[in-house]
């Protein structure tokens, strides 16, 4: 009796463990977000430490999910303008997807003078890991850069977009 029990624990176990598998989703980032914030990138270096953002759970008044966790990081290169760095995680990828859509929205109804364009995100071996949002002049003179990898929402801004598209490439 002992044994049969041993049995049905395992399969209630595995059957738990498949349950729970099924609802993950793979490309969410569980990784360490100050590891997302290289020390250089390129000509880029990171000027002090990253920040990390405060976690904050559940929706915002206009029912948007939240980001999880984040890190906030500001690079310089000889001859170039500060560029900010903002990396967000969200707890799916859909739901960074959204975020980025949302992001999408307000430049479109709000920012009438800018500039917006839109991309498959691209990685460094070639693959399409998310959506990318160029916008130019969505401040005086201010530029950003807005992709989505997997749960991972990314900000870039700065005067420069060529050393914003530089910076972006790359980061992981």
């Amino acid at each position: 009796m002992c044994r049969v029990e041993s049995i049905k624990r395992l399969l209630i176990a595995v059957a738990l463990f498949a349950a729970l598998s099924a609802c993950h989703d793979p490309a969410a980032f569980r990784g360490s977000m100050p590891d997302l914030i290289p020390q250089q990138v390129g000509d880029f270096k990171l000027a002090g430490q990253a920040t990390p953002l405060a976690p904050v759970a559940g929706k915002d008044a206009g029912d948007a999910l939240r980001p999880t966790e984040g890190v906030n990081a500001r690079y310089e290169a000889p001859g170039r303008g500060p560029i900010g760095v903002q990396v967000v995680n969200y707890p799916s990828a859909a739901d960074a997807e959204r975020a980025r859509k949302k992001m999408q929205e307000n430049f479109e109804n709000l920012q009438k003078g800018s500039q917006l364009g839109r991309s498959p995100k691209i990685d460094k071996e070639g693959k399409t890991v998310g959506q990318k949002l160029t916008v130019t002049d969505f401040a005086p003179g201010i530029h950003g850069v807005i992709w989505t990898n997997g749960s991972l929402l990314y900000v870039v801004t700065g005067d420069d977009l060529k050393a914003i598209e530089e910076l972006e490439h790359g980061l992981p």
